[in-house]
């Protein structure tokens, strides 16, 4: 699931702004539970495109080595405004690459995870 938020300009009478290119749980609004985006720049999405937060289950008085945890990111920031992009499968189909069209007129390219192809259904249980 693909959100591209918009932050504008703090003055009204300035174009353009920021983005973040969110990739998220289209069934939960949550996080992936891997990395999606190349963040290292390497060319490959691998454990080095995981981030440290805090764990926010984390209090004090917990052991210090629990206080961070590695996770996947779920936006990158941009710093201009981007728009809805055009999606293209690697020749390796577990990536893909995303070209976004910008403000500036600029193309900004994201490889990422391709997403996962073919029919998803469930069953309820009564």
């Amino acid at each position: 699931y693909v959100v591209i938020t918009s932050i504008p300009r703090s003055s009204p009478c300035s174009a353009g702004g920021d983005s973040i290119l969110h990739e998220m749980d289209a069934a939960t609004g949550g996080r992936l539970d891997t990395a999606q985006f190349d963040i290292d720049l390497d060319a490959a999405i691998t454990a080095g495109d995981l981030i440290v937060i805090q764990d926010p289950k984390w209090r004090p008085g917990d052991p210090v080595e629990d206080r961070y945890i590695t996770v996947a990111p779920t936006g990158i920031h941009f710093r201009r405004m981007m728009y809805p992009p055009v999606i293209l499968r690697l020749p390796d189909e577990k990536s893909e690459m995303k070209y976004f069209s910008t403000a500036s007129g600029n193309i900004t390219m994201i490889q990422e995870v391709a997403e996962q192809r073919g029919m998803f259904y469930w069953r309820e249980h009564y």
